[in-house]
């Protein structure tokens, strides 16, 4: 069989009426739809089939001219045929001598659609709540630009999220289908990139989470235990960095003054076999700024195999939270109750508050921590967070 390379549009379009012609001569007793191979992708042609799939799961369609009216197809991505090889529907598929080399533009938000229902038949009746560090996104609402971080993604079987700055959730999939307004359509095309580039990591989550997760935090130790020989150097006043692939990360008070001076977020890294620590991470633009205005005194330590910014699985500080500057809370303590229960506790003026509850996992880093400045920000911290909204 002669292979037939489709590298552009044009050649696509051809390609997509030669199909068309193909599936009016085909006849389905039922309700099944045909797909014909593009090597390793698929292609859906022809209005009665695309409306199906876009009734089925909302996937976005592409269309291509003809002499009486344009020509609907859906290009189906490895990911795409994938998910639909285990649909509740018939889907038959033909092979072809076409091969696929290229993608448009206007695929995007269907490929996008595609692999987040792919992960949605991975993860079945689990939740994958996968840290995202880093990744900027735009979004356009009614005229206003909104220049946020995405910094998770949560996947269950009916529902597909993202936080945003670690405090809006932004719904992208429900069971009613995806949304098609601007706001959805930005952040659902930086999901896909970064899905894209970090699909290892969360395919292995889904697939074997607590494996995985024990991995990681393994590597986490390892990478802070050089952090640490760093600092037995006699470094006590400088700040160790550990180098990376093209960024830079810190600890613990390292990590509080790397924060300062930049105005950088912390972040909370789990480990293994050791008490979770705070981390600060720059880039490679940011170290330099570091050298060259020699403020702040630094010593570079490297490992044998550099680990990618996603690898490590941070998720957002507490530390972050700066609270309110009218609300002046006075003799903040936090305590364990006798039933095992993690509470905080404040004054302002003569007025005691009303203790109340915080999350065990942060009852237990606060009682882990020594004596210093992260203990002290991360008490004011938990204290805003719990009184902010009630006083």
């Amino acid at each position: 069989m002669n292979i037939s390379k489709l590298t552009n549009k044009k050649q696509l379009h051809a390609a997509v009426k030669d199909l068309l012609k193909l599936r009016e001569n085909i006849i389905m007793e039922d309700d099944s739809i045909v797909m014909f191979t593009l090597g390793a992708e698929g292609i859906i042609v022809g209005k009665d089939d695309t409306d199906k799939i876009y009734l089925w799961y909302g996937w976005d369609y592409t269309s291509c001219p003809n002499d009486d009216e344009p020509i609907t197809y859906i290009v189906v991505s490895e990911p795409g045929r994938a998910f639909l090889q285990y649909s509740k529907h018939k889907v038959v598929t033909m092979s072809t001598n076409y091969r696929m080399s290229f993608i448009l533009d206007e695929m995007a938000t269907s490929f996008a659609q595609q692999r987040l229902d792919y992960l949605r038949r991975l993860v079945k009746n689990k939740e994958l709540d996968y840290p995202i560090v880093g990744c900027k996104v735009n979004i356009e609402s009614s005229g206003n630009l909104r220049k946020a971080y995405i910094t998770s993604l949560r996947i269950n079987s009916k529902s597909v999220s993202v936080r945003l700055d670690d405090k809006d959730s932004f719904l992208l999939y429900d069971e009613k289908g995806y949304k098609f307004d601007a706001e959805t359509i930005s952040i659902l095309l930086r999901v896909n990139e970064i899905i894209e580039q970090q699909k290892g990591m969360i395919f292995s989550l889904i697939l074997d989470n607590a494996n995985t997760l024990k991995a990681q935090r393994m590597r986490n130790a390892d990478t802070y235990n050089i952090f640490l020989r760093g600092k037995s150097h006699g470094h006590h006043n400088v700040i160790v960095l550990v180098s990376e692939k093209a960024f830079f990360i810190t600890f613990d008070d390292d990590a509080l003054l790397l924060a300062k001076y930049f105005h950088l977020p912390l972040y909370h890294c789990r480990m293994i076999s050791s008490r979770d620590h705070t981390v600060a991470y720059i880039d490679n633009y940011q170290f330099q700024n570091l050298v060259e205005d020699g403020e702040l005194e630094s010593r570079v330590m490297s490992q044998d195999i550099k680990r990618e910014l996603y690898d490590f699985g941070f998720t957002p500080s507490i530390l972050n939270f700066k609270g309110r500057d009218d609300l002046p809370l006075k003799n903040i303590s936090i305590c364990k109750s006798t039933d095992g229960y993690y509470y905080v506790q404040a004054t302002i003026g003569d007025n005691v508050l009303t203790p109340v509850v915080i999350p065990s996992n942060v009852g237990t880093y606060y009682s882990s921590l020594g004596n210093g400045k992260e203990k002290e920000m991360l008490l004011t911290s938990v204290a805003h967070h719990a009184y902010d909204n009630r006083v």
